[in-house]
């Protein structure tokens, strides 16, 4: 070993022992017989470690510690006692002098080195610490935090390059100048009160300010001071850092809002009102009432129009939610197209009214053809031992009660609405014309259906064509066929429509004909699943009456994509037209019926 220790005792017989098995483990040692020598030895050699007792005949071991531990030079060398005495004061007197460890005689082998090597240990990493500061103040101009040192409480001392940076300044500009230089008004003044405070206090502090940069941005910096101070007491200088941590404060900022809103509407969302239900549940709050919320149409949205239509659909909810209550109301969405809105210091009869202004507010608003509203249930919380969890089930119970209610008026006006978009005068030409009913009543006589069948093959002529309210103007009011991109939007009508019949009850007994009315009968319509007889019924009885009214109408028609009738034909051309196909856009049977029965 390298390490140099210093042994300081009278008794020879134990200078002699420790020496013996210090020099055994490989230790250089030195040796003194008073506190005098030992104090010579030490400022002249410098050993890694004293053992010292603490009786010497001179000066004892206490005095020769305190001398050491008062030099520059000698006061981080370790200091052993090895001492006879084990009273407990002066065990405490010897580590408030800086003593490092004890060794209680008689002396024993193991012990010794055992003590000795993890002091020598902690000297070795505490001078690998210290060179590691050394060097690394040497590289503090090429790392990213701003470091600097204040002379005064507005006096700059050395700075490195990055704090320099921050200001788009040279270091020698910056250096040893006043922070008014550098800093506006008030945050020089805002600053020197933080510096005055560390060079007072003489306490470490830490804090996120913000500053003003060399391209005039507003960062903040989360700033570190930390008082250097003599043994007087006195602070000689502040050691200060900074680490700009905008983008980490504003990554925060955005992690804290999504972590309590919901992303799509914005609003709050039910980890927030859990949160807010448990800080508004005490009596001060009291009446507290909860409306709870469903949107009506979701799913149709979804369904007809996808789910970004859907996606707007919830967002205007939220928009009139939040309208319709008072700023200190927690509006949150529950999830799915459910809504919550807790109401403190709010009575019985006053989430009523605000329920009906709820209604008012969507009334007449749409989204696509969708009519923005929702069911609405609401419940009161008037005393203390009322449970809110239980209030909340109450106000779901009516609103889901209120749903059943006006579940079929609100189809109903949905289906009014498609109606309106269907036969109204932007798309006045695609119910053909009238005649198509008598044709289809004459066709389904021939063909002997019964009054039900007959009932819903007259809704299917009605609504089969409702699908294509989703497909654009221009291609519904085309005048040469269709390209392949064009075809594909035309072919998608029947599919949007069957999601249509799918979604309001008066017309699901036609949804599979809808979906189907295009095939044809030796397999190559559209959507393409079904030919020949597992073609339903119905839409194959469609399929004749809807191309010969087509033909014979003035509007666009395709067959297919390589033919599109604009023109109307004559009774006679349409009815060649539909023979020409007879067995393989249409099933032959129903061709057969239909031209007896319109030739009669």
């Amino acid at each position: 070993m390298n390490e140099r220790l210093l042994i300081v005792e009278d008794d020879e017989s134990n200078r002699k022992l420790l020496t013996y098995i210090l020099e055994l483990y490989g230790y250089k040692v030195y040796k003194a017989i008073n506190g005098q020598q030992a104090l010579e030895i030490v400022n002249e050699h410098k050993p890694d470690l004293v053992l010292m007792d603490i009786r010497l005949p001179d000066i004892n071991g206490f005095e020769v510690c305190e001398r050491m531990k008062s030099r520059e030079e000698t006061r981080d060398i370790p200091v052993i006692f090895t001492t006879a005495l084990a009273m407990r004061e002066h065990r405490v007197k010897g580590f408030e002098l800086g003593a490092a460890d004890f060794i209680t005689k008689p002396y024993y082998r193991e012990e010794i080195i055992l003590r000795i090597e993890n002091r020598l240990k902690l000297s070795r990493a505490e001078k690998e610490l210290k060179e590691t500061i050394e060097n690394q103040s040497l590289l503090l101009d090429h790392i990213e935090p701003m470091v600097w040192y204040l002379t005064d409480p507005k006096t700059l001392g050395n700075v490195n390059k990055s704090y320099a940076d921050f200001f788009n300044r040279q270091k020698e500009d910056v250096e040893h100048v006043s922070l008014e230089i550098l800093l506006p008004p008030e945050e020089f003044s805002k600053c020197l009160e933080g510096n005055k405070e560390v060079f007072e206090s003489r306490t470490k502090t830490q804090q996120q300010l913000t500053y003003t940069n060399g391209d005039g941005e507003k960062r903040l910096l989360a700033v570190t001071k930390v008082p250097k101070i003599n043994n007087q007491g006195d602070v000689n200088f502040v050691i200060c850092s900074a680490e700009d941590i905008t983008e980490q404060q504003r990554k925060e900022e955005k992690i804290q809002y999504l972590t309590f809103h919901d992303p799509l509407t914005g609003l709050y969302n039910r980890t927030f009102y859990e949160e807010e239900l448990k800080r508004l549940d005490v009596p001060r709050k009291l009446p507290l009432s909860i409306i709870t919320c469903d949107v009506n149409g979701l799913k149709v949205a979804n369904d007809i129009f996808g789910h970004q239509v859907g996606d707007e659909l919830l967002v205007e909810v939220g928009k009139f939610l939040k309208k319709a209550t008072r700023n200190e109301d927690i509006v949150a969405r529950w999830g799915g197209d459910e809504f919550v809105v807790l109401l403190p210091n709010t009575s019985k009869n006053e989430a009523k009214k605000i329920t009906e202004r709820i209604d008012e507010l969507m009334r007449d608003q749409t989204v696509e053809l969708i009519p923005v509203s929702v069911a609405c249930g609401s419940a009161t919380k008037e005393h203390k031992e009322e449970d809110v969890k239980k209030i909340f089930n109450k106000a779901e119970d009516r609103m889901y009660r209120n749903k059943s209610d006006v579940k079929d008026n609100k189809e109903d006006a949905l289906l009014k609405r498609f109606t309106t978009k269907f036969f109204g005068t932007e798309f006045h030409a695609l119910h053909h014309t009238e005649e198509i009913q008598t044709t289809g009543k004459r066709l389904g006589e021939a063909l002997n259906l019964n009054a039900k069948e007959q009932e819903q093959l007259e809704l299917l002529i009605t609504y089969h064509d409702i699908g294509k309210i989703t497909v654009p103007k221009h291609i519904l009011e085309g005048e040469t066929n269709l390209n392949d991109r064009e075809w594909e939007q035309y072919k998608n009508h029947v599919e949007i429509g069957y999601r249509i019949a799918k979604s309001i009850p008066a017309l699901n007994p036609v949804a599979q004909e809808i979906l189907h009315h295009h095939e044809k009968f030796d397999g190559t319509g559209f959507p393409g699943i079904r030919q020949g007889k597992e073609i339903p019924y119905l839409s194959r009885i469609l399929a004749v009456v809807d191309i010969y009214d087509g033909l014979r109408s003035d509007i666009f028609y395709p067959l297919d994509q390589d033919h599109c009738f604009k023109s109307p034909l004559s009774e006679e051309k349409a009815m060649e037209e539909i023979l020409r196909r007879s067995g393989t856009f249409f099933d032959p049977e129903i061709v057969q019926a239909f031209m007896q029965r319109i030739q009669a």
